[in-house]
């Protein structure tokens, strides 16, 4: 069961590079309820999904959203999950013909079952700190925080716009039992170069370079050069689905 408005607003440069772009403004709030059926037992599973944004003249945008679901069995939550994000980007600034915007986003992941301990979550790539990859770092929460800075040059090359990206990713994981703000804070900063040519059907294209100047073992590598096909922040499109379990990201 679900319930949303939905008004939008236009800007430029916001993830393109220069098209004018439809900004959703929402409020939403959907409950979920469903009914697993097994062959050892059966459990109902309720939820929670929300989102608020809104935008100001002379602040910018800003997106909040929480998730929340469990199943219920013998008087107990189990797989319980919840989630809680925050996105922000500030208005265009400009000096000349140079433009760019500032970017945080943060989130907040929570994932535990007492039946199955288990760690699930982790700092990887897009779900934590971009071009970071580590297989054996996991755990059943952390907190992510991501800052970006976009300048978008006035330049163009074969009819390509170009923009400069500087980023520094920061994220604390912990296992069960342990307390996420004692844990390592890991790090890494970068720069980049996003391109696009709106008369070709290539998505964009966003090389990368990142470094990471702390790892969860010694002899890993601190710097990798990577490429991303799409924006690392992206709208939530807000639209109702079928119903879905919360799910730890």
């Amino acid at each position: 069961i679900g319930f949303s408005t939905r008004t939008y607003y236009q800007d430029s440069y916001i993830f393109g590079l220069g098209k004018t772009e439809d900004i959703p403004l929402i409020n939403m709030i959907v409950l979920l309820f469903g009914f697993e059926k097994g062959s050892n037992s059966s459990r109902p599973y309720y939820g929670l999904k929300t989102g608020y944004s809104v935008y100001n003249d002379q602040l910018g945008y800003f997106y909040g959203g929480f998730q929340a679901g469990a199943f219920r069995s013998d008087e107990k939550w189990l797989d319980r999950t919840s989630i809680l994000e925050m996105l922000y980007f500030s208005n265009l600034n400009a000096i000349g013909d140079f433009k760019w915007r500032h970017y945080i986003g943060s989130r907040y992941s929570y994932s535990y079952d007492p039946l199955r301990p288990q760690d699930i979550v982790d700092l990887s790539n897009e779900d934590g700190l971009r071009g970071f990859s580590d297989s054996f770092l996991k755990g059943n929460k952390k907190l992510v925080l991501n800052y970006e800075a976009d300048i978008f040059v006035p330049l163009k090359f074969l009819g390509f716009s170009l923009a400069v990206i500087t980023f520094a990713d920061f994220g604390l994981i912990s296992s069960i039992n342990n307390s996420l703000f004692t844990s390592a804070l890991y790090q890494g900063y970068g720069l980049g170069f996003r391109l696009r040519n709106e008369h070709l059907i290539f998505p964009t294209f966003q090389f990368m370079f990142g470094f990471y100047p702390n790892l969860p073992e010694t002899g890993g590598n601190h710097f990798n050069m990577f490429n991303q096909r799409s924006m690392f922040y992206q709208f939530n499109q807000f639209q109702f689905s079928s119903p879905s379990i919360v799910v730890a990201k």
